[in-house]
């Protein structure tokens, strides 16, 4: 009798611990949800920190070229301003011609617009 028992017990643990059923308590079941909610949850935030990730990324390099952009403004300007300083150094250095005439020139308009107004 105890080894009919026996082969009983075996039978019934063996159909209890097999591939088709599992055998869990409902706090295993609650925790194994709240697991899988969290899980799905974190892989949300993940999805939207990976956007946000490539979002960065790409202002990022528009940044750059921005930048890149600029710094070629900048050293154009800086080429025309030391182009612009050589010439005003150089014009600095040639000597004016001597401008008497202009001086003669401007006498003789004024007397002429003097000799005008006298005359009337």
């Amino acid at each position: 009798m105890k080894k009919l028992f026996a082969i009983c017990v075996m039978l019934i643990a063996f159909n209890s611990y097999s591939q088709d059923t599992i055998q869990i308590t409902i706090e295993q079941a609650k925790d194994a949800i709240v697991a899988k909610q969290q899980n799905l949850t974190l892989n949300k935030k993940l999805m939207i920190l990976e956007n946000g990730y490539a979002n960065l990324e790409d202002h990022l390099r528009l940044m750059q070229e921005a930048l890149d952009t600029e710094q070629m403004k900048f050293n154009l300007l800086q080429e025309n301003y030391t182009i612009l300083e050589t010439q005003y150094e150089a014009e600095k250095t040639i000597k004016k011609p001597s401008s008497w005439w202009e001086f003669v020139l401007i006498g003789l308009g004024a007397f002429g617009f003097g000799f005008m107004i006298g005359s009337l």
